[in-house]
């Protein structure tokens, strides 16, 4: 899983502030030629140098997700939303990774989430899909955890 940033450093120098914003801008330009790899090692370097904040969290989550990490994806974006709890972005980018590990009632909520903070229409679509699923989901759990019920004796 990607490091966060060191919690023993509250101030970035000007050299080191500096760095962290070269690191970027080549992350910036990996992602541009879809070089992802090359982006989240930037983006990773960036953060280890300490103070990350939302936005970098969100920017290396994305790349996670275009690089199949769902799981690494939540983390980045939960870290994201520490520091910024009003980032709806992350919300959706969460509730991305969430969908594609099959977690359907956690994904729409943060859709919901991202949604409420910052509407757009293509993740309502992505966020009805992931309430349909989860209905889908619990109305399957339902019948077999009635039809287990049954096969024990239910109520009679």
């Amino acid at each position: 899983a990607p490091e966060a940033s060191p919690d023993d450093v509250e101030e970035l120098s000007d050299d080191a502030l500096e760095k962290q914003g070269e690191l970027v801008s080549e992350a910036v330009e990996a992602i541009e030629r879809d070089d992802y790899v090359l982006a989240l090692d930037r983006l990773s370097a960036a953060v280890a140098l300490g103070c990350a904040g939302a936005l970098l969290y969100r920017r290396r989550a994305q790349v996670l997700l275009k690089l199949g990490r769902p799981r690494a994806t939540i983390q980045d974006c939960t870290r994201a939303l520490g520091a910024n709890p009003g980032l709806g972005g992350a919300y959706k980018l969460r509730g991305r990774a969430r969908a594609r590990l099959e977690q359907w009632e956690e994904a729409h909520l943060d859709f919901q989430e991202g949604l409420r903070l910052d509407f757009d229409e293509a993740c309502q679509d992505e966020a009805d899909a992931a309430k349909a699923k989860f209905e889908e989901q619990r109305a399957a759990q339902e019948l077999a955890s009635g039809q287990l019920w049954e096969i024990v004796g239910g109520a009679d």
